[in-house]
């Protein structure tokens, strides 16, 4: 994302700490600024540099800074889902940064703003997000400790999407700690840093509970989930203020995706765990991502049933002529390898195949070479393959 620049930037141009030298302006919002810059260190290595919009007046404030800086550290280090952290610093002027991994891509919000995701590309998504808030609630080790870390900014901004040529389109999540820190550093329970997130506080975080946990990451998530659906916001406020923003999230009951989105067609058990997801009181949520996961890979197994089912139906729907089967066809049969698209596994399946000579109804199965031959005994089966050795055919 390319910012308009309708002021002087101070940074650009300069380098910080001798070794960043900040090229552009690429992104902006509550916490500070994100720039383009060259690592002099590493051959002019593209990073980013978020400089946070605070000076750090004391020693004590600069120290939990540096905590953070290096809980976020640690937590890229652990997961591909979580933004690398790569050093930390202060401008000549107190200012706070931190240098991350560049990522191309687009946040969710950009990608939202465009249209609501499909089911298949929410699940992805949705997925990679939750291995990255597993990662960080199963905790860092501290002096011996194991100190789990809760995100406290989960929203569209913080989550960037790339594009891997090896591995397709990896979510990393931003911003881990950046938040606690802004809030403890001002002895406040909200600060204006907060403003962007209200729409995705949980109520308990805006009640000021200082120990929030792992549930409350997942309320946000709920909050993220339901808009990548549906394209809306699952409440709504009169105004963008901290009341109005409580008011919807304490007592405002959530709505399902179709009564915010009528053409929005999910699966039941998508629509319970959105709904548990928003539940006012952390007892009646999902008490960890894990158990999040476990649904929607249960859901990604039935929408994969399904679309095989809706192809397998659409190709019984067209007219098939079948013919018999002749040595010429025979040969055919025997030249072809096991479907990609079906698992290396003990099963067996109905299959049409295409042949010169006309579509001929066959019977694939996966089994232990001895029960092929005894099966080629019983139905007397005219040729036993083992062109595949270690996953024979018949």
């Amino acid at each position: 994302m390319v910012v308009p620049k309708t002021d002087i930037d101070i940074y650009i141009g300069k380098f910080l700490n001798n070794r960043y030298l900040i090229k552009d302006l690429i992104g902006k919002g509550g916490m500070g600024r994100v720039y383009l810059a060259e690592d002099a260190a590493k051959g002019g290595l593209l990073v980013a540099v978020k400089i946070l919009m605070l000076s750090l007046g004391n020693q004590q404030i600069s120290q939990r800074f540096a905590r953070e800086i290096f809980i976020g550290a640690q937590l890229g280090r652990k997961s591909k889902n979580i933004v690398q952290v790569l050093s930390y610093g202060m401008t000549d002027d107190k200012t706070p940064f931190y240098v991350m991994e560049y990522l191309q891509g687009k946040n969710l919000k950009q990608i939202l703003k465009v249209q609501p995701l499909t089911l298949g590309k929410f699940i992805d998504i949705c997925q990679q997000i939750c291995l990255g808030l597993q990662c960080a609630h199963q905790g860092i080790s501290l002096k011996g400790e194991i100190y789990p870390i809760v995100h406290r900014d989960i929203k569209p901004e913080n989550i960037f999407i790339i594009d891997d040529a090896q591995q397709g389109e990896v979510v990393k999540i931003l911003d881990f700690g950046i938040a606690k820190f802004l809030t403890e550093r001002s002895g406040m329970t909200l600060t204006d840093s907060f403003i962007g997130s209200l729409p995705y506080c949980s109520p308990e975080h805006m009640e000021g509970r200082k120990l929030l946990d792992v549930r409350s990451d997942i309320y946000s998530l709920g909050v993220l989930m339901f808009e990548m659906l549906t394209g809306k916001h699952p409440f709504k406020t009169d105004s963008n203020t901290f009341g109005s923003w409580y008011q919807a999230h304490r007592f405002q009951a959530p709505p399902t995706p179709e009564q915010i989105n009528p053409d929005v067609k999910i699966p039941k058990a998508l629509k319970k765990l959105l709904l548990t997801c928003l539940a006012k009181e952390v007892t009646e949520r999902p008490q960890t991502i894990s158990q999040i996961l476990v649904v929607l890979e249960k859901i990604k197994r039935q929408v994969a049933r399904d679309i095989a089912l809706e192809i397998d139906s659409d190709k019984l729907e067209s007219p098939v002529n079948l013919v018999p089967v002749t040595s010429i066809s025979e040969k055919e049969c025997l030249q072809k390898t096991w479907p990609k698209n079906k698992p290396i596994a003990s099963i067996g399946f109905p299959h049409l195949l295409h042949t010169t000579q006309g579509v001929i109804p066959t019977f694939w199965a996966m089994l232990p070479k001895q029960e092929i031959v005894n099966f080629c005994d019983k139905y007397h089966s005219t040729e036993f393959i083992d062109k595949m050795n270690l996953y024979p055919m018949l």
